[in-house]
């Protein structure tokens, strides 16, 4: 189905929600214990907390929502960084000892994650594994998530918008061209 912005629409928010209620119970049954969410910004906080909610309804033991800014693309999806740019928290995450679980919307080049999972095992992680709602085509680097919402190939212009509020007016996953310079008439 097309979206109102020239794409199309892969998932909705129902099936967007789906996902995550499937998450929630393959990891509650990975890890009936405490665990530490780990909400990539931006994206991947709301992600996280929406997790994390439906986590303690199938009462998994004691989970703490922890957020980690890293920033490789912009709001429109265009590259800043080639490798993606850790924030440092104010307060460092407290990580030691703990099984962490990283959030994020969209696992593509896997530079992201490969950041996010270096900064966790240096503050101690016990364990590590990562969940995302969308994993695409385009891996330069050998990360998987342990849980994915959905699968999709795109091709290398193809490019996969997680909508999450607040962010967006609603939730779903929809897929756009990124438009090349020759294309343009450039």
């Amino acid at each position: 189905m097309r979206n109102s912005r020239g794409g199309y629409r892969l998932a909705t928010e129902r099936q967007v929600e789906g996902m995550l209620d499937r998450m929630a119970r393959a990891l509650s049954a990975t890890w009936p214990e405490e665990m530490t969410v780990v909400g990539i910004r931006r994206r991947g906080v709301p992600l996280a907390e929406r997790l994390v909610d439906r986590l303690s309804r199938l009462g998994t033991g004691d989970v703490v929502l922890q957020e980690l800014e890293l920033k490789r693309y912009s709001d429109d999806l265009d590259l800043l960084h080639r490798h993606p740019e850790l924030r440092t928290p104010d307060d460092a995450l407290e990580l030691e000892g703990r099984r962490v679980l990283l959030m994020d919307d969209v696992l593509f080049s896997g530079r992201t994650l490969d950041r996010a999972l270096s900064y966790c095992v240096a503050a101690g992680a016990a364990e590590v594994r990562c969940a995302v709602v969308c994993s695409r085509d385009g891996r330069e680097l050998p990360i998987t998530a342990d849980f994915v919402g959905m699968r999709c190939d795109v091709g290398v212009n193809g490019i996969v918008d997680v909508r999450v509020p607040p962010y967006e007016d609603e939730l779903a996953i929809d897929i756009s061209s990124r438009i090349s310079p020759r294309d343009k008439g450039g």
